[in-house]
């Protein structure tokens, strides 16, 4: 799963609006949707601002907080 579909599914999961969560990152909805659906190439650069706005870490996004066995 890329990074952008891991915030995707967050942000379904937790029930927030793309527009919001751009809007919180300080990008344009437009921007943001490019970057969630590969239309723009999503570097680490974003990760922190999208965090931020999706009250997540960049751990719990990118998963080293998941257990692996």
């Amino acid at each position: 799963m890329t990074v952008a579909e891991k915030i995707k599914l967050i942000i379904r999961d937790e029930g927030y609006k793309q527009y919001v969560v751009a809007k919180k990152a300080g990008m344009s909805a437009k921007q943001f949707n490019a970057l969630l659906n590969g239309r723009k190439t999503f570097t680490v650069d974003y990760l922190p601002q999208i965090c931020i706005a999706i009250n997540k870490t960049p751990s719990e996004v990118l998963g080293f907080n998941e257990i692996r066995s």
